[in-house]
């Protein structure tokens, strides 16, 4: 059997954006502790959200996101094509799915905690 074709290019953008998410930005947090300069704000701007004056490339993040999702999309229900799913399997595996992420985020904004630091 064939392993599936993957789109290179799409791995290869979410790696580099997952690098910028969690690794780059707790390792910039940590210099501009020891590198208390006027030209490391400024670098550290580009690390924090804008409210309503523009955006900062800490911003590009989660859009970066919504666009590999989209680009993904149409790979991913051609293999269930090619394998001839019926659309209720398919989308029995799309709830599936989706109460699993479900958990996962709840469990990440702190559900059942009580101590009132969390929102």
């Amino acid at each position: 059997m064939n392993s599936p074709r993957r789109l290179e290019s799409l791995d290869a953008l979410r790696g580099m954006d997952l690098l910028f998410l969690v690794a780059i930005s707790d390792i910039m947090e940590e210099l501009a502790e020891v590198i208390d300069t006027p030209w490391m704000a400024a670098v550290m701007e580009c690390f924090t959200h804008k409210k309503w004056e523009g955006f900062s490339p800490w911003d590009l993040v989660m859009p970066l996101f919504m666009f590999m999702a989209g680009v993904a999309i149409p790979y991913s229900l051609g293999k269930y094509r090619e394998e001839q799913f019926k659309i209720q399997d398919l989308q029995s595996l799309l709830a599936i799915r989706e109460a699993c992420a479900a958990l996962v985020d709840i469990r990440h904004d702190g559900a059942g905690e009580s101590d009132g630091t969390r929102p």
